[in-house]
């Protein structure tokens, strides 16, 4: 198929440099909503680069914000992000609803994805990991089996919620 004018070849494509750290908008300075979005770019970006099929659903009312297609199962994940933490931990909310909180559900997700935003360090939990806590504080300096776990994602588990 022959290429479009506009669009440059290949050969003379110069690859774009990373921005420093120090020229990214600061997390807060972005609202939480524009926050929750970036980070589920982010999640779709990391997720994509490992191999996987990832959709977002379209609009903001189902009780997860991506799915995950691994091969065998359709996996519902709800992305969540911190931003600054507050004495040595970053608080993760671990629960669905504006006002009144209530704990998630096996019918609402099966994986909670947590970005660290200033670490760039993904927590990949399967349910029964947290629920039915609303919470979960986590310590980036700390081990946890969940810290980057997107094997989780990436095998055919067969996960026991």
């Amino acid at each position: 198929m022959p290429r479009h004018p506009s669009v440059p070849s290949r050969r003379g494509a110069r690859r774009v440099p990373a921005l420093p750290a120090s020229r990214l908008l600061p997390p807060a300075a972005l609202s939480p909503k524009r926050q929750g979005e970036l980070a589920e770019l982010a999640f779709l970006h990391r997720a994509a680069a490992l191999g996987l099929i990832v959709m977002k659903p379209f609009g903001d009312s189902a009780p997860y914000d991506i799915v995950v297609d691994n091969g065998s199962r359709l996996l519902k994940l709800q992305i969540k992000s911190a931003a600054s933490p507050r004495n040595g931990a970053y608080e993760i909310n671990a629960a669905r609803g504006r006002f009144i909180k209530r704990p998630y559900t096996r019918r609402d997700i099966d994986f909670l994805a947590a970005y660290l935003i200033p670490e760039d360090t993904w927590y990949i939990f399967p349910l029964s990991a947290f629920s039915p806590r609303k919470t979960m504080r986590l310590h980036p300096n700390r081990r946890s089996s969940y810290k980057e776990a997107w094997h989780f994602l990436l095998y055919k588990l067969q996960i026991g919620n």
